[in-house]
């Protein structure tokens, strides 16, 4: 009596989406998983695709196709981390184990990101306002910081005095030209 192979389904790779590599309080990121089926079996079973944030289930999905030999298919996830630190996302391929496989233990892949706080660019610094078309406004850019969905900006003298409040701010940026609330 012939023993037939098993399926194999291997998750295969899990990368996260950042254009310029940093990753950043409040920013939504995609995460781009993929999965194929080795050996020579079809399944036409369905079981379950999860993806998890620090061993946190945030999103599954259930795959009901066939799959064939070979066959390899991708998945997305969007998340918006809430805090600093290192965080570790994980694609896996049917955990509760629907599936009779000649293994396990390929059903996982992780990728460990480190989030941290964006930066308040302010410039020009200094700025003049003195009307001679040169750095006569200052821009505040805080669309790094991710976490302020309608921040206010305060200005305040050398000596402590408010001197001008900025709000309303929904666009990211602010510019400010150097007067007062009373435009002195």
């Amino acid at each position: 009596i012939g023993i037939e192979p098993l399926p194999d389904l291997i998750a295969v790779q899990i990368a996260a989406e950042s254009i310029s590599g940093d990753y950043l309080i409040g920013q939504t990121y995609r995460f781009d998983a993929s999965f194929r089926l080795d050996r020579d079996e079809v399944i036409n079973d369905p079981f379950d695709l999860v993806f998890l944030v620090n061993g946190e289930e945030l999103q599954r999905t259930r795959s009901t196709e066939t799959l064939n030999p070979g066959d390899t298919r991708s998945f997305t996830f969007e998340h918006a981390f809430n805090s600093e630190g290192e965080n570790t996302v994980q694609f896996v391929v049917d955990p509760e184990d629907e599936i009779d496989e000649s293994t396990t233990e390929n059903n996982t892949v992780s990728t460990t990101i480190q989030i941290r706080r964006g930066n308040l660019v302010v410039s020009p610094n200094p700025f003049t306002p003195n009307s001679d078309g040169y750095n006569d406004q200052v821009d505040f850019d805080f669309s790094q910081l991710g976490t302020a969905s309608n921040p206010t900006v305060r200005i305040f003298s050398f000596n402590g005095r408010l001197v001008h409040t900025l709000q309303n701010i929904s666009s990211g940026s602010i510019s400010w030209n150097g007067r007062d609330s009373s435009g002195n």
